[in-house]
């Protein structure tokens, strides 16, 4: 009971007294920032930042973004050495159609001219194409992305951190050829009996793979590109006619599967053209 009037009195010093000084608290230090930093094998380096305050808590959030991508391009570097170019690609890659309308509709807008050039053609649609490269490509593919959207490429982004492109394709009955609308022109498919392949476009890059058609290991012939679709579609007529005259007969040309084969066999001759 003696206690309590000196902690009275106490309490009244600090609070009345003018004079009453309390000690100064103590604070921690700071831990000092470290002196090193961790380099992943892709070249990204990555710093241990105390999470105080909101500045540094979003500095670490991009910090530790930049770290899953440094330890996905490991991954993805080790898993492409221990794989076949060809494996790699047809793994990755995948072909759907387009089912949304809205996804539908960009597509039909950006590619507007070119539709009507086909359907004045003869062409009828065949479908809304989306072709999605491998997981986190989106980050893989960055640099490209300013000329895709220079050419004006319809792209999307499904998780996780996908690219993929939507097209328009379209089919014509004689012959028997697939068109496929993309942002640097139109190409023209034909496929043979014989396991040959015919591609016509208005693509301007395809005049460099006119010397080496007859160093393809997948008989994948090329006509020169033309300006406009209606210039590469006689070139394509008149190219699968010679080719017929020789016994080559025309095969399955019609259906989205007879597409995605087209173009995985496309992809793997420009692969082994830039090895």
């Amino acid at each position: 009971m003696a206690a309590a009037p000196k902690q009275r009195c106490e309490f009244l010093n600090r609070t009345l007294c003018p004079t009453h000084r309390p000690p100064p608290l103590r604070r921690k230090a700071a831990n000092p920032p470290p002196s090193q930093s961790r380099t992943h094998l892709c070249g990204l380096r990555t710093l241990r930042i105390p999470p105080h305050g909101k500045a540094l808590s979003r500095l670490r959030w991009v910090v530790e973004v930049n770290e899953c991508i440094g330890r996905f391009r490991q991954l993805y570097c080790n898993f492409a050495r221990r794989n076949k170019p060809r494996d790699l690609y047809l793994r990755m890659t995948e072909y759907a159609e387009i089912t949304d309308s809205r996804l539908q509709s960009r597509v039909r807008s950006r590619y507007e001219v070119e539709i009507a050039a086909l359907e004045g053609l003869g062409f009828r649609q065949l479908a809304f194409k989306l072709e999605a490269r491998g997981p986190f490509s989106a980050v893989l593919w960055l640099p490209l992305l300013p000329l895709m959207r220079q050419a004006r490429e319809v792209l999307v982004f499904p998780f996780p951190l996908r690219l993929a492109l939507a097209n328009v394709l379209y089919v014509h009955g004689e012959p028997p050829s697939i068109a496929c609308c993309m942002g640097m022109g139109v190409k023209l498919y034909t496929n043979f009996s014989d396991h040959s392949l015919l591609i016509s476009s208005t693509l301007p890059s395809h005049a460099d793979f006119q010397d080496s058609n007859r160093h393809s290991n997948l008989q994948i012939v090329r006509t020169p590109p033309c300006k406009t679709p209606q210039e590469a579609w006689l070139a394509h007529k008149r190219r699968t006619s010679e080719m017929q005259a020789r016994g080559n007969k025309v095969g399955s040309t019609s259906s989205f599967a007879d597409y995605v084969a087209i173009s995985e066999r496309e992809e793997v001759d420009l692969r082994s053209r830039r090895a």
